[in-house]
């Protein structure tokens, strides 16, 4: 899923890792995507190899409007640079361009339909994580929210690497959109049925809490 910490992770193995890290935001990868990730795909999950995925997931709502400021240039058709709309005509644009409910389906089209590994089949742990296996696929799946030291504990054994070090890689806040998106999420207020339409979805109820809902609901409903 994009922007959930996933290039971090990637980052953080591709330079402690000995085997071969692949990142992508699809299964196989999306159209103009790497390659090596559709060949990856065919070599181990369609003839039952050995494979270990990880997985981040994000609340929804931080999600799509990181998502939505990443790829600002395609979603708005302005270049971030010359950019002059104001709070009030970003958050039009958002809501009523952007794909707003791909995040809640993310898991069943690509982990489910490719991996055909079901992440809401068990409850999850407390921690903010879950481990799940197949006959030849092995899946980590993390909470962004989780604490930096878990999530670190977690993949350092997961991938059996005892010294991994995870480190930070892809903020939204040190790019070229940062001030533009900074004072959005300041300023912005979203409607209550645009909130309830995420937050009472199968897939937030199932990463997260009543408490983690009404504080979002707090947070985006008062700017």
């Amino acid at each position: 899923m994009g922007k959930v910490g996933s290039s971090s992770v990637y980052l953080s193995l591709k330079k402690q890792y000995r085997g071969l890290v692949l990142h992508s935001h699809a299964l196989p990868a999306e159209e103009g995507g790497n390659p090596m990730v559709d060949m990856l795909y065919k070599y181990t999950i369609k003839k039952r190899r050995p494979i270990k995925v990880i997985s981040l997931t994000r609340e929804p709502i931080g999600r799509n409007i990181s998502a939505f400021f990443q790829n600002f240039e395609r979603e708005v058709n302005v270049l971030v640079k010359s950019n002059s709309l104001s709070v009030g005509e970003l958050k039009k644009i958002f809501l009523e361009k952007f794909a707003h409910h791909s995040v809640l389906e993310w898991f069943d089209t690509n982990i489910r339909d490719k991996l055909g590994i079901d992440v809401y089949a068990k409850s999850l742990n407390p921690l903010g994580y879950n481990t799940y296996s197949t006959v030849n696929c092995e899946l980590l799946v993390l909470k962004m929210e989780t604490c930096d030291k878990i999530m670190q504990q977690v993949i350092s054994t997961f991938v059996d690497l005892p010294n991994f070090q995870l480190r930070k890689y892809n903020v939204g806040e040190d790019k070229d959109y940062s001030e533009l998106y900074t004072r959005f999420k300041e300023e912005v207020s979203l409607p209550p049925e645009y909130i309830d339409s995420l937050c009472q979805s199968n897939y937030f109820n199932y990463f997260y809490d009543e408490q983690t809902y009404s504080r979002l609901r707090k947070r985006w409903l008062e700017p």
